[in-house]
């Protein structure tokens, strides 16, 4: 009844005396105060007798003025959480439209630093491995999954070597030649086990191309750029697979397998 309080108060108006009429008027302009005022305050606030007050709890289907005070402070109550409630939304609405944002921003910022040269290069280098080695560092998973489906579709042999499945990297890497290419996709700041894998890459002069946050590497032939929104430790997903979609794009048509790739390059 807590919710209905002010509309049953309204809908029975018309049955009400002149000084009930008063008091409801009161009651709906400040109903906090009629919440937790005595039946004296309320009275005299309204300008109508305290009995008045009694017989308008009554009339309200109350059993006397504490319950129907007490409808009045469930009422607030409720009012009050759905307001916090509201409140809150809208604080999770900002932090959620900020990282859309700061992608958008990112993504926008990685397109302005490709070139097609640089897409062109990438799937060359790909395509003419005799198997490309993906590095992936901690957190890369939904990238290598991604890449393992298209690769799966385009290349006749591919590695994935990621610090997420748990397994040692460097040993992973001990056939690689320079007949070989290794895509890496790691942040700046990357871990001991994938410096090392990276270095065994180097040592034979296996073409390397870096997707990562910076936009120079001493190890790498290409680096395809990544804006790193933020203070966030990893790459941003979203910025990396849109990149990886283009590359992936340009390589099936190098190969004549534009019909078979199941990116989204056209979309971008």
């Amino acid at each position: 009844m807590a919710a209905d309080i002010l509309a049953l108060m309204e809908a029975r108006k018309s049955q009400m005396t002149k000084a009930m009429r008063a008091l409801a008027q009161c009651i709906a302009q400040d109903t906090e105060f009629a919440a937790f005022c005595t039946a004296s305050q309320l009275a005299e606030k309204a300008q109508v007798s305290p009995a008045t007050v009694v017989r308008f709890a009554y009339f309200l289907d109350c059993d006397g003025f504490p319950e129907l005070q007490n409808q009045f402070a469930s009422l607030i109550r409720r009012q009050l959480v759905t307001a916090r409630a509201a409140e809150h939304a809208g604080e999770r609405e900002g932090e959620y439209k900020s990282i859309l944002y700061a992608d958008m921003r990112a993504l926008r910022e990685s397109a302005d630093r490709m070139t097609y040269g640089m897409v062109e290069y990438a799937a060359r280098t790909l395509a003419s491995a005799r198997s490309v080695y993906v590095l992936a560092a901690k957190g890369c998973r939904p990238l290598t999954e991604y890449l393992e489906e298209g690769f799966g579709n385009l290349l006749p042999s591919y590695r994935i070597i990621g610090e997420d499945d748990g397994r040692d990297m460097l040993p992973r890497m001990a056939h690689i030649t320079r007949e070989d290419a290794v895509l890496c996709l790691c942040p700046m700041e990357r871990s001991q086990r994938l410096s090392e894998a990276l270095q065994a890459a180097v040592a034979v002069r296996a073409p390397v191309l870096m997707l990562t946050d910076s936009e120079e590497d001493g190890h790498a032939d290409l680096v395809l750029y990544v804006r790193r929104p933020g203070e966030r430790v990893q790459l941003a997903l979203p910025v990396c697979l849109s990149v990886l979609s283009v590359v992936l794009k340009q390589l099936a048509e190098l190969l004549g397998r534009a019909d078979d790739f199941g990116g989204n390059g056209d979309e971008l």
